[in-house]
């Protein structure tokens, strides 16, 4: 890995830019541009070179999210890689990232472990080692199988299913996807729906419509209304081009369409489309459930703490309370114990109140006013003042 690249950091908090700064200092990288907000990042953009851009979602004066916008529709700096780092991580947000182009997405906090990997994979993706398919690539055997590659080296792990009843269409669309991605092979409707569902499901499926016993709308709907396989990307190949064709596909949940003669540039730049975007979902919906469980916890955690907090503070009170009536203590000691008492019931009444605040949260608080003594608690303040007026 280069470790002689630009890097911005933008971030409006600034710990945390230092840390990130601090992180990349030692994974190995020199050339760092900390930066506060969006604005800043995009001076430097406009008169630096930069390789990679890491940058907080929400900022003051610019967010992450224009900055990501502006970098894309901007010809000479869109294809800068992205990582879009988060506390939140709110579901449309990532989205709305995704669609806008973000390269990758980290949610705070995070290990300096993670963030390494996060910017390798951005930095690997950026300029892919695609090989152009050749007409003297093996030909594909007429069976549902998988497609042997004679490629040395494969540019993703991903599997293309190719279902179609004719194994001359298979043979073609097998040898043009073969130096960029696994294939495998169903020349019907019910193998194609047996590999979908199996323990090593394709990534993508590309479907014949014109088929014999099920026809390529009657798989997809299958398949749509499985969940095991319901996520499955599906690009319908047909020759039938009408609107009427087209507009059935997508309803029944196709994510794209391409008419035969295929044109190969265009077949593979949408399946590596569709493949990024199933990437992205994957891994927001990872992160999402990663959320989800550590906020279940955090809840956990805070009702155990209030509730098991409350009886060692009630019990710290009471015996204060003992040992501040004992005729035992001189006044010195009587104060100090005051302040001790004055410090345990600040923490208890903490307690308390974040007790309430969750309640509120969670719609089970219903507030009951109370009459209070003013004249007490200014001497409460009084008190509590006094060493800060000396």
């Amino acid at each position: 890995m280069n470790k002689h690249l630009s890097i911005i950091v933008a971030d409006d908090f600034a710990p945390m830019r230092q840390t990130i700064k601090r992180s990349l200092e030692s994974m190995g990288y020199e050339t760092i541009y900390p930066c506060a907000n969006g604005r800043e990042a995009w001076e430097f953009l406009e008169h630096k070179h930069i390789d990679l851009i890491l940058s907080d979602l929400n900022m003051p004066i610019m967010t992450g999210q224009a900055l990501l916008e502006k970098v894309r529709t901007h010809p000479k700096l869109r294809h800068i890689p992205f990582i879009m780092l988060t506390a939140e991580g709110e579901r449309d947000q990532v989205m709305t990232a995704i669609k806008a182009g973000v390269t990758e997405f980290i949610v705070k906090p995070f290990t300096p472990n993670a963030l390494e990997q996060k910017i390798q994979k951005s930095l690997l993706g950026r300029k892919p080692n695609l090989k152009k398919p050749t007409e003297s690539a093996s030909p594909l055997k007429a069976a549902e199988n998988d497609v042997v590659s004679d490629t040395p080296v494969k540019v993703s792990n991903e599997t293309i299913l190719v279902v179609d009843d004719s194994p001359d269409n298979i043979d073609v669309i097998a040898n043009l996807l073969k130096p960029l991605y696994k294939v495998k092979a169903a020349t019907s409707g019910e193998k194609a729906i047996s590999m979908a569902l199996s323990k090593n499901p394709p990534s993508l499926i590309l479907l014949d419509i014109m088929m014999p016993e099920m026809d390529g709308y009657e798989v997809c709907q299958t398949l749509k209304e499985e969940p095991k396989c319901a996520d499955i990307p599906i690009i319908f190949l047909s020759a039938k081009g009408e609107v009427n064709d087209i507009t059935k596909g997508f309803e029944l949940g196709a994510v794209d369409y391409v008419t035969k003669p295929i044109e190969p540039e265009i077949l593979i730049a949408r399946i590596k489309t569709h493949l990024a975007l199933r990437r992205s979902k994957l891994d927001l919906s990872h992160q999402l459930d990663d959320m989800v469980e550590m906020a279940r916890l955090k809840d956990d955690v805070d009702r155990i703490m209030q509730h098991d907090m409350k009886n060692p503070l009630s019990a710290i009170t009471t015996h204060i309370d003992l040992l501040a009536n004992d005729p035992n203590y001189n006044h010195q000691q009587k104060e100090q114990l005051s302040t001790i008492q004055r410090s345990a019931n600040q923490a208890l009444n903490m307690v308390s109140s974040a007790m309430d605040l969750y309640k509120m949260e969670t719609g089970n608080y219903y507030f009951k006013p109370r009459d209070i003594n003013i004249v007490d608690v200014l001497k409460q303040v009084l008190r509590d003042l006094n060493e800060t007026a000396k």
